[in-house]
């Protein structure tokens, strides 16, 4: 069951289950998603880890401070949660703007991490990339969220099925604008490539192989910057790895992580 854990003037919705003496392993959700996006994960990770999941600020049953974020406040956010529980170190995987995450606290906060996973995510704003999330900005102001699930949906998935895509549409419907413009300037703001060097967590890049938000040769790149980096192209899936591919998702962060 999730609780609201105060992070210093705000509270993120987040849930712990697994293994009571495992070591701890956190999760951070993509934009337009809730923690719930790791449910094909969790089978894999609860035997071996305890579990900690949670809604990034703006999503899910967080609160929607307001705008505009940024990723010193997202992974703030993160060291906040970490603190609540007592928790010294953790693995840390996070998808999109989850994984961007994982990136600013091993720049940032190295002696708080073991290994992160970082899963369909860039390291830097392109001129293209930032004037997206102005286009998607207007749509919400002048449509709500439902304008821009479509074009989301597109870029989501390959192969999933019905129910899944109603499941995580059911859920996007419910974010707030107002959250998902504040995080818009946040991945607008995104400047971790030139820094990328100075990680020494052990690092696993990994995403869709069709993934147009985060290209394989982008997170190819990334990895090559990474010292002693690995790198994992999920076949036929695309922006939302994990579930449209869990199998070959799962087998690559097993391989990682050191469990069967």
């Amino acid at each position: 069951m999730s609780e609201l854990v105060d992070v210093g003037g705000h509270r993120l919705a987040a849930e712990v289950s697994g293994r009571p003496d495992g070591p701890w392993i956190t999760l951070s959700n993509s934009l337009g998603t809730t923690f719930r996006m790791w449910d094909l994960q969790m089978s894999l990770l609860e035997p071996h880890f305890r579990v900690l999941r949670y809604d990034t600020r703006g999503h899910g049953g967080s609160d929607v401070p307001p705008g505009p974020y940024d990723f010193n406040g997202l992974v703030s956010d993160v060291i906040g949660l970490l603190d609540h529980y007592g928790i010294e170190r953790t693995d840390f995987m996070g998808l999109s703007i989850g994984g961007m995450t994982a990136l600013g606290l091993a720049i940032d906060h190295p002696d708080r991490l073991n290994r992160i996973i970082c899963a369909d995510a860039r390291a830097a704003a392109t001129p293209q990339f930032s004037q997206m999330w102005d286009d998607r900005a207007k749509m919400i102001d002048e449509g709500g969220v439902a304008s821009v699930w479509p074009s989301t949906r597109e870029r989501w998935f390959t192969a999933v099925t019905d129910e899944q895509i109603e499941s995580m549409k059911n859920e996007y419907m419910e974010m707030s604008g107002d959250g998902l413009k504040a995080c818009g300037k946040a991945l607008q703001g995104l400047d971790y490539l030139r820094h990328l060097g100075r990680i020494n967590t052990p690092t696993l890049y990994i995403g869709g192989d069709v993934d147009s938000g985060a290209p394989p040769e982008v997170m190819r790149e990334m990895a090559d910057m990474t010292s002693g980096a690995r790198y994992h192209a999920v076949a036929n899936a695309a922006h939302i790895a994990n579930v449209d591919n869990p199998g070959d998702y799962n087998a690559a962060i097993a391989s990682f992580l050191g469990i069967n």
